[in-house]
Protein backbone atom coordinates (compact mmCIF):
# COMPACT_ATOMS: atom_id res chain seq x y z
CA UNK A 1 0.00 0.00 0.00
CA UNK A 2 1.10 3.14 -0.94
CA UNK A 3 -0.13 6.16 1.46
CA UNK A 4 0.98 8.48 3.82
CA UNK A 5 -0.26 7.27 7.11
CA UNK A 6 2.45 4.81 8.33
CA UNK A 7 0.65 4.57 11.45
CA UNK A 8 -2.88 3.05 11.48
CA UNK A 9 -3.73 1.46 8.21
CA UNK A 10 -0.84 -0.51 7.86
CA UNK A 11 -1.34 -1.83 11.46
CA UNK A 12 -4.69 -2.30 11.13
CA UNK A 13 -5.03 -3.90 7.51
CA UNK A 14 -1.36 -5.84 7.91
CA UNK A 15 -0.47 -4.59 4.28
CA UNK A 16 3.35 -3.90 3.41
CA UNK A 17 3.47 -0.06 3.16
CA UNK A 18 5.25 2.74 1.15
CA UNK A 19 5.15 5.74 3.10
CA UNK A 20 5.72 9.14 1.29
CA UNK A 21 6.74 11.20 4.60
CA UNK A 22 9.55 8.64 4.84
CA UNK A 23 8.84 7.42 8.24
CA UNK A 24 9.13 3.55 7.41
CA UNK A 25 11.63 3.60 4.33
CA UNK A 26 15.44 5.10 4.39
CA UNK A 27 14.94 7.07 0.70
CA UNK A 28 12.32 9.01 1.69
CA UNK A 29 12.86 9.91 4.83
CA UNK A 30 14.71 13.11 3.60
CA UNK A 31 17.98 12.17 5.51
CA UNK A 32 19.50 12.55 1.80
CA UNK A 33 17.77 15.17 -0.67
CA UNK A 34 16.40 14.20 -3.63
CA UNK A 35 14.48 15.81 -6.61
CA UNK A 36 10.90 15.61 -6.84
CA UNK A 37 11.33 13.49 -9.74
CA UNK A 38 13.60 11.12 -8.17
CA UNK A 39 11.02 10.98 -5.11
CA UNK A 40 8.57 9.98 -8.08
CA UNK A 41 10.35 7.46 -9.96
CA UNK A 42 11.44 5.20 -6.40
CA UNK A 43 7.49 5.35 -5.17
CA UNK A 44 6.72 4.18 -8.48
CA UNK A 45 9.11 1.50 -8.54
CA UNK A 46 7.71 -0.09 -5.32
CA UNK A 47 4.93 -1.91 -7.08
CA UNK A 48 1.71 -1.31 -4.51
CA UNK A 49 -1.44 -2.73 -4.73
CA UNK A 50 -2.98 -0.16 -3.61
CA UNK A 51 -2.86 3.92 -3.99
CA UNK A 52 -4.13 6.25 -1.02
CA UNK A 53 -3.42 9.89 -2.24
CA UNK A 54 -4.88 13.66 -3.04
CA UNK A 55 -4.26 12.95 -6.44
CA UNK A 56 -7.37 12.81 -9.68
CA UNK A 57 -7.07 10.40 -12.64
CA UNK A 58 -5.99 12.37 -15.31
CA UNK A 59 -9.10 13.44 -17.76
CA UNK A 60 -9.32 10.68 -19.95
CA UNK A 61 -6.75 11.39 -23.40
CA UNK A 62 -5.15 14.18 -21.50
CA UNK A 63 -1.63 13.56 -22.55
CA UNK A 64 -0.16 16.72 -20.33
CA UNK A 65 -1.36 19.33 -18.00
CA UNK A 66 -2.03 22.13 -20.70
CA UNK A 67 -4.87 19.85 -22.45
CA UNK A 68 -6.55 18.62 -19.41
CA UNK A 69 -9.66 20.40 -17.74
CA UNK A 70 -8.78 17.92 -14.55
CA UNK A 71 -5.47 20.60 -14.09
CA UNK A 72 -7.99 23.32 -14.25
CA UNK A 73 -10.57 22.54 -12.07
CA UNK A 74 -10.66 24.20 -8.68
CA UNK A 75 -9.42 21.19 -6.50
CA UNK A 76 -6.61 20.60 -8.69
CA UNK A 77 -5.78 24.51 -9.03
CA UNK A 78 -6.65 26.00 -5.58
CA UNK A 79 -5.89 22.79 -3.46
CA UNK A 80 -3.24 20.66 -4.69
CA UNK A 81 -0.92 23.46 -6.38
CA UNK A 82 -1.60 26.11 -3.81
CA UNK A 83 -1.10 23.64 -0.72
CA UNK A 84 0.98 25.56 1.22
CA UNK A 85 4.44 23.22 2.18
CA UNK A 86 5.97 23.13 5.39
CA UNK A 87 8.25 20.47 7.23
CA UNK A 88 7.18 17.51 5.47
CA UNK A 89 4.63 18.28 2.79
CA UNK A 90 6.98 18.64 0.34
CA UNK A 91 7.15 14.97 0.18
CA UNK A 92 3.72 14.00 -0.19
CA UNK A 93 2.41 16.69 -2.39
CA UNK A 94 3.51 17.22 -5.96
CA UNK A 95 4.04 20.55 -6.83
CA UNK A 96 5.15 21.14 -10.05
CA UNK A 97 2.32 21.00 -12.89
CA UNK A 98 4.10 18.46 -15.15
CA UNK A 99 5.16 15.69 -12.50
CA UNK A 100 1.63 16.54 -10.76
CA UNK A 101 0.09 15.56 -14.10
CA UNK A 102 2.49 12.53 -14.61
CA UNK A 103 1.13 10.98 -11.95
CA UNK A 104 -2.26 11.92 -12.79
CA UNK A 105 -1.70 9.97 -16.07
CA UNK A 106 0.09 6.70 -14.25
CA UNK A 107 -3.25 6.98 -12.10
CA UNK A 108 -5.51 7.03 -14.87
CA UNK A 109 -3.81 4.42 -16.95
CA UNK A 110 -2.20 2.02 -14.49
CA UNK A 111 -4.79 2.20 -11.48
CA UNK A 112 -8.62 1.92 -11.32
CA UNK A 113 -10.01 4.02 -9.42
CA UNK A 114 -12.34 2.69 -6.28
CA UNK A 115 -13.62 6.18 -5.14
CA UNK A 116 -13.08 8.63 -2.97
CA UNK A 117 -13.09 7.97 1.16
CA UNK A 118 -14.61 10.63 3.82
CA UNK A 119 -11.91 11.95 5.75
CA UNK A 120 -11.41 15.02 8.50
CA UNK A 121 -8.77 16.47 5.76
CA UNK A 122 -11.51 17.55 3.23
CA UNK A 123 -13.16 19.57 6.11
CA UNK A 124 -9.74 20.92 7.62
CA UNK A 125 -7.73 21.12 4.56
CA UNK A 126 -10.29 20.67 1.30
CA UNK A 127 -8.14 17.71 0.93
CA UNK A 128 -9.59 14.60 -1.14
CA UNK A 129 -9.05 11.06 -0.52
CA UNK A 130 -8.81 9.18 -3.54
CA UNK A 131 -8.42 5.18 -3.16
CA UNK A 132 -7.07 3.20 -6.63
CA UNK A 133 -6.12 -0.57 -7.37
CA UNK A 134 -3.17 -1.31 -9.31
CA UNK A 135 -4.72 -2.76 -12.76
CA UNK A 136 -2.11 -5.56 -12.59
CA UNK A 137 -2.39 -6.23 -8.95
CA UNK A 138 -2.98 -10.29 -8.88
CA UNK A 139 -5.22 -9.32 -5.82
CA UNK A 140 -7.37 -6.82 -7.66
CA UNK A 141 -10.63 -8.20 -7.43
CA UNK A 142 -10.46 -8.88 -3.78
CA UNK A 143 -9.17 -5.84 -2.89
CA UNK A 144 -12.17 -4.02 -5.05
CA UNK A 145 -14.70 -6.08 -3.25
CA UNK A 146 -13.05 -4.84 0.25
CA UNK A 147 -12.33 -1.30 -0.56
CA UNK A 148 -15.25 -0.41 -2.02
CA UNK A 149 -17.11 -0.54 1.31
CA UNK A 150 -14.62 2.45 2.61
CA UNK A 151 -16.10 4.39 -0.23
CA UNK A 152 -18.32 7.37 0.09
CA UNK A 153 -18.15 8.44 -3.33
CA UNK A 154 -18.18 5.98 -6.17
CA UNK A 155 -16.06 8.22 -9.84
CA UNK A 156 -19.33 9.16 -11.44
CA UNK A 157 -20.28 10.91 -7.83
CA UNK A 158 -16.69 12.47 -7.01
CA UNK A 159 -16.90 16.22 -8.03
CA UNK A 160 -13.47 18.38 -8.24
CA UNK A 161 -15.12 21.82 -8.12
CA UNK A 162 -14.93 24.07 -5.30
CA UNK A 163 -14.84 21.51 -2.95
CA UNK A 164 -18.54 20.41 -4.09
CA UNK A 165 -19.61 16.69 -4.32
CA UNK A 166 -22.21 15.42 -5.97
CA UNK A 167 -24.71 13.25 -3.69
CA UNK A 168 -25.12 9.48 -4.75
CA UNK A 169 -27.00 6.59 -3.44
CA UNK A 170 -24.40 5.79 -0.78
CA UNK A 171 -25.01 9.56 1.19
CA UNK A 172 -29.07 8.57 0.63
CA UNK A 173 -28.38 5.47 2.92
CA UNK A 174 -26.15 6.91 6.05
Amino acid sequence: MLCDAAGVIPYLSGFSHIDRVGLTDNFLSGRTRHTPAEREEYLWSRVADVYIGYEPPASRDARGPTEDVAMESYYVKTVLLRHELRLIEDRIFVQEPSLLHARMRRLRDEWVLVGEIDWPGVRLWKLKSFVYIRKESPYRELLHQELVKLIARLPGEISLEDNVRVAGPRDVAR
